[in-house]
């Protein structure tokens, strides 16, 4: 539920900067008839509805003020009987699928899920890699990801070892990458937060895993998304790093059982 409520806030960052990008700009106003509508899902709508002949930084910092809402509609949708959710605003779940193998074997047994998906973040293990990179494939893997691209749904690797951010974690990723993305998928996730590194090297996580981003935006220029803690996010100097060096999405992790406190945490 809290990893949608990322991929949401994400998402309408997404479609806003894209309406930015597509908009005419004329002394810095925002031209109505120029703002995309294309699957736009509820939240989006809470940051587009404002920025009709507001400026650009106006946009922008509106994301900012509804970050609550977005939490709350991802909380209040997770709720809802699926039959209750209308169609403009069905596709908005995110998965992360740890166990590939399961999930590539499983998942055309129910495959209404995939109405209500925008991504999927698939992670494999190391023996599934080593078959990836062996035989350039895994079985039903390419089903799949053909099935998610005719219905629009995004596919990222999702790798989540601590050494990425480190220079031979870094090479390894490197050789890994060509492969992974000569299959079909859209991008990566890094799933790789300070506390999974030891306590005496956790120091090295923010160099690193900013190192790691801009090699991988250096080298293939693909989406790359990055799991965070929400206490990370907050460091404003470390996020436009980040950006700098190439990042695309953060999905932001929010480690607490009580949901009234999920919503008042990004306020």
């Amino acid at each position: 539920m809290l990893y949608q409520a990322a991929i949401n806030y994400s998402y309408s960052q997404e479609l806003l900067a894209k309406n930015i990008i597509h908009a005419e700009n004329f002394e810095g106003k925002l031209s109505a008839n120029k703002l995309i509508d294309k699957e736009q899902s509820e939240t989006s709508n809470i940051q587009l509805e404002n920025i009709q002949n507001n400026n650009v930084n106006s946009a922008l910092n509106s994301l900012k003020h509804n970050w609550k809402k977005v939490v709350q509609a991802a909380l209040y949708l997770g709720h809802k009987p699926i039959k209750t959710i209308s169609n403009r605003s069905a596709k908005i779940y995110g998965w992360y699928t740890w166990n590939a193998a399961d999930f590539i074997r499983e998942w055309h047994n129910n495959e209404k899920f995939l109405y209500q998906t925008r991504r999927v973040e698939l992670s494999f293990t190391p023996s599934q890699m080593q078959t990836i990179m062996e035989l350039h494939k895994l079985p039903g893997l390419a089903n799949f990801l053909e099935k998610a691209k005719d219905m629009g749904i995004t596919v990222n690797w999702l790798i989540g070892e601590p050494d990425l951010v480190t220079a031979n974690g870094r090479r390894k990723l490197m050789q890994w990458l060509p492969a992974i993305y000569a299959l079909g998928f859209d991008g990566v996730d890094l799933d790789v937060e300070r506390s999974q590194l030891p306590k005496n090297k956790q120091n090295i996580w923010k160099s690193g895993i900013i190192k790691t981003i801009a090699v991988i935006h250096s080298e293939t220029g693909r989406p790359i998304t990055l799991t965070i803690n929400y206490k990370e996010f907050k460091n404003k100097n470390l996020i436009n790093q980040l950006i700098g060096a190439g990042l695309s999405n953060a999905a932001i992790m929010i480690y607490i059982s009580n949901p009234n406190r999920v919503k008042q945490i990004p306020s």
